[in-house]
């Protein structure tokens, strides 16, 4: 990726940006994709339960 030379109008900084967080999108995305694709095919399986709970609504004695 090359910066232009000279002077840099509006339309050229929108294009400019556009291509870096083009490039950003694809780097992150290529990155979580391989984590993803590792947590599948990985050998140790580990369970996880998630417990969520509210106690403000209980009335206290």
């Amino acid at each position: 990726m090359v910066l232009p030379q000279g002077r840099i109008m509006r339309a050229r900084a929108k294009q400019f940006k556009e291509a870096i967080l083009a490039l950003i999108n694809q780097v992150w995305g290529e990155a979580l994709a391989g984590e993803i694709e590792r947590a599948w095919t990985s050998s140790t399986k580990c369970h996880c339960n998630i417990l969520q709970t509210d106690f403000s609504s209980i009335p206290a004695s």
